[in-house]
């Protein structure tokens, strides 16, 4: 147990090391949410505070992901991935350390980008206690998320292409710009199986005391997403072996 815990610490440390500051990484993790931060807050400064959850969210969520996709797509590409099989570490240990990489990825540009937003827009945090549980979450769930998806593609360089096919539409519908509630019928069932909607929720709930869903139920749905896509992803990973 020591060794396993050892090797995915490991492993998660290459990963910083190695992908932190690659351009893809950087450029979607980073400059993404920053410039939809900075076009709002300039385009109406009256009723930006109200999208923060949203925006914040929006951070994590390319954070986590694109950190992840980046790793899969260049170690698939360059076989660098394969090696892994020959390490001492299970299928399991493998996702958790990628997991692991993305999950730090995401907290440390998100809380980044929260400070630096609220030192300028002056607003007080609701529940500290509840926006740190929510980064944790929301960070577990989209790292396992966007690695199971970057595991998925047949062709490791269109890992990033097809990321974009989902995350783009999902920060539509899922309470980012417009309420869930004025999206049609349709849009609905969407948001409320995107993993961004519960997040969005817990952010609003812990920056401004407002949520239109349970915050338990938003706790519970990211936890779920979390594990089920890390055990979904751990599959992938053996059967990429095959």
């Amino acid at each position: 147990m020591k060794s396993e815990i050892r090797n995915i610490l490991h492993l998660a440390l290459k990963d910083v090391r190695a992908y932190y500051f690659k351009p893809a990484t950087i450029s979607w993790g980073i400059l993404f949410p920053l410039v939809f931060v900075l076009i709002f807050s300039l385009k109406n400064p009256a009723g930006f505070p109200s999208m923060l959850g949203g925006l914040f969210t929006m951070a994590i969520f390319f954070g986590t992901t694109s950190m992840t996709a980046t790793s899969i797509m260049l170690e698939r590409k360059t076989g660098v991935f394969n090696v892994y099989y020959t390490f001492p570490i299970s299928y399991c240990g493998i996702v958790l350390g990628k997991i692991l990489a993305g999950f730090l990825f995401g907290i440390f540009t998100t809380l980044s980008i929260c400070a630096i937003t609220l030192f300028f827009v002056k607003i007080r945090i609701f529940n500290a206690g509840l926006l740190i549980l929510w980064v944790i979450l929301s960070s577990f769930a989209f790292s396992s998320f966007g690695l199971f998806l970057s595991l998925i593609v047949k062709e490791a360089y269109d890992a990033m292409t097809y990321m974009n096919l989902i995350r783009l539409p999902l920060i539509f519908v899922s309470g980012i710009f417009l309420p869930v509630s004025s999206l049609t019928p349709t849009l609905k069932i969407f948001a409320y199986l995107s993993p961004m909607t519960y997040s969005v929720n817990l952010a609003e709930a812990s920056i401004l005391n407002r949520h239109f869903i349970g915050v338990s139920i938003s706790f519970i749905v990211l936890a779920t997403v979390g594990v089920l896509f890390t055990a979904l992803a751990a599959v992938r990973v053996e059967k990429l072996r095959d």
